[in-house]
C-alpha cells in the first residue's frame, strides 16, 4: 500500500520537474466545527442500550497543489469526542487522504488518465450503511472510485476503534472517442481493537474495456467487459463481467438507466477449486443462476430528476460485491437508495436520504444482514463563513447469519461549522 502512495508521489514530483516556471498554486483552506450530539444506543447493542450526550470538536484542513502538469489534493479531518457519561468512549479520531491527478501524462500520451489515491483513518466504528454504494457496479472506474465505500454498509459491527489504510492506483486509456480500457489496483488494511473482529488485508485488482455509443442526443448505449480479482488472506475471488446498458434522458431534467450482462465467478478458496457460472441480467426484470445455489432475482434500475430548487435520485441494485475489510469473500448485495435535496430559502437547504441494504454471503451463512436507515438534515448559512446544521439519523440492523449483530439507533445532532479564508502560498 505504501508502495502505491510512493509511486504516486514520485510521479507527481516527476511531473512538476517538467515545469520551467511555477504556473500553479498551493492553497490551504481550514475549517472547524463544534457539535452537540445525542445517541440513544452508543455501543449499538440490542440487549443493553446505553444513551449518551457528546461534544465533538472537529478541525479540518484541505490543501491543493495545482499546476498544468499535476494536481495533488490533501485532506485532513479530526474529531475529538467527549461523552458526558461513558468517558471510556472518548477519543481523538482522524483521517488523512491524498489524491493525485497527472494531466501531463495525458498530454504526453494523449488519451491516458492516471489517478492515485490513499486514505488513512482511525475511527470509533465503521459506518453501518453507505449511501455512496448505490449503482450498478459494472463500470471499472466507478468501482475504483467507490472501493472504500464498498466495504462499508455491509454490517455495523458495533463501537470498535478501527484503523483503515486504503491505497490505490487507476489507469484509463481512450483508444478512440468511444472505446477505452482501464485497470486499477487497491489495497485495504483494516485493524480492529479487541478480539471481537478479525483484522483483514485485502488486495483488489481490476481490468476492463468499455465502448460508448451515442444512439441519439438523449440516449447513450454502453458495453463493457470487466475482470476483478480480490485476495483476502488465503482466499481469492475472481469475477468476469460482460455488460451492456442504456442511459436515456427522458427530458432535460429526468434521466433513467438500465443494463444487462453475463458474469462468471471463480472461487479461489482452498477446497473450492471450481468455476461457478453466474448469469446476471440487470434491468427491469432478470434472473440470477448460480451453480449449486437456488436462483434469485437480479435487477438494477435508476432514475434521477433535477428541478429548480433541488434534486431527487432513486436507485435499486442487486449485485455481487466484496466486503473490503469488513468480511471475507463475496456477498450478494441488494439495495434501494433514495435521496432528495431542496433549497427552502436563499440560505436554508434541506435534504433527506433513505436506504435499505441486504447482504448475504455468496457461499455459506457467514453474513446475512438487513439494514434500514434514514437521514434528514437542515442547513442554515448564517454567514458566508458560518453554517449551522440540524440532523437526525436512524439505523436498524437485523442479522440472521453467523456474523453480525442486531441493533437500532437514533442520533440527533446540532453543529456549527466555520470555514476560514483560503491561503494562497504560491502564485
Amino acid at each position: 500500500m505504501r508502495i502505491v502512495l510512493s509511486v504516486g508521489l514520485a510521479l507527481f514530483f516527476f511531473a512538476l520537474s517538467f515545469e520551467t516556471e511555477v504556473q500553479g498554486a498551493v492553497i490551504f483552506t481550514p475549517s472547524f466545527s463544534l457539535a452537540e450530539q445525542y445517541n440513544d444506543n452508543l455501543f449499538f447493542s440490542d440487549q443493553d442500550k446505553q444513551a449518551d450526550f457528546a461534544t465533538v470538536l472537529s478541525p479540518s484542513l484541505s490543501m491543493a497543489v495545482t499546476s498544468k502538469n499535476a494536481t495533488l489534493t490533501i485532506g485532513y479531518h479530526g474529531s475529538a469526542q467527549f461523552h458526558s457519561q461513558h468517558t471510556e468512549a472518548d477519543g481523538y479520531f482522524q483521517s488523512l487522504s491524498f489524491d493525485i491527478d497527472l494531466p501531463i501524462l495525458n498530454r504526453q500520451i494523449r488519451g491516458l488518465e492516471v489517478k492515485v489515491t490513499e486514505e488513512i483513518s482511525y475511527s470509533p466504528e465503521l459506518p453501518g450503511f453507505s449511501f455512496g454504494s448505490g449503482g450498478t457496479g459494472t463500470d471499472i472506474d466507478e468501482n475504483f472510485n467507490q472501493v472504500l465505500l464498498e466495504g462499508e454498509g455491509v454490517q455495523q459491527p458495533g463501537r470498535v476503534d478501527t484503523f483503515r489504510n486504503l491505497a490505490g492506483i487507476s489507469l484509463r486509456y481512450f483508444w478512440t472517442k468511444h472505446f477505452s480500457t482501464s485497470s486499477s489496483y487497491t489495497n485495504v488494511i483494516t485493524r480492529y481493537s479487541g478480539d471481537e473482529l478479525e483484522d483483514t488485508t485485502v488486495h483488489s485488482s481490476t481490468a476492463g474495456a468499455r465502448y460508448d455509443y451515442h444512439v441519439s442526443s438523449r440516449t447513450v448505449w454502453t458495453s463493457n467487459y470487466g475482470l476483478s480479482v480480490a485476495t483476502f488472506g488465503e482466499g481469492r475471488e475472481m469475477i468476469h463481467q460482460i455488460n451492456t446498458g442504456v442511459v436515456h434522458r427522458l427530458s432535460a431534467l429526468v434521466t433513467v438507466t438500465g443494463n444487462a450482462g453475463l458474469s462468471s465467478v471463480e472461487d479461489g478458496f482452498p477446497g473450492f477449486d471450481r468455476l461457478t457460472q453466474l448469469i446476471a441480467v440487470n434491468g427491469n426484470t432478470g434472473a440470477l443462476f448460480v451453480k449449486g445455489a437456488s436462483p434469485g432475482a437480479n435487477v438494477a434500475a435508476g432514475i434521477s430528476k433535477r428541478y429548480k430548487r433541488g434534486r431527487f435520485n432513486l436507485q435499486y441494485d442487486r449485485n455481487l460485491v466484496t466486503g473490503l475489510g469488513v468480511i471475507r469473500g463475496l456477498t450478494r448485495r441488494q439495495s434501494l437508495i433514495g435521496n432528495a435535496s431542496h433549497v427552502l430559502e436563499e440560505r436554508i437547504e434541506s435534504s433527506v436520504q433513505v436506504g435499505y441494504a441486504s447482504n448475504k454471503s455468496f457461499e455459506g451463512n457467514e453474513v446475512d444482514v438487513a439494514t434500514y436507515t434514514a437521514e434528514a438534515s437542515l442547513i442554515v448559512r448564517f454567514f458566508s463563513w458560518l453554517d449551522g446544521t440540524l440532523s437526525y439519523t436512524y439505523l436498524n440492523q437485523r442479522s440472521k447469519g453467523e456474523q453480525g449483530r442486531d441493533g437500532e439507533r437514533n442520533v440527533v445532532s446540532f453543529s456549527l461549522k466555520a470555514i476560514g479564508p483560503s491561503w494562497r502560498m504560491i502564485k
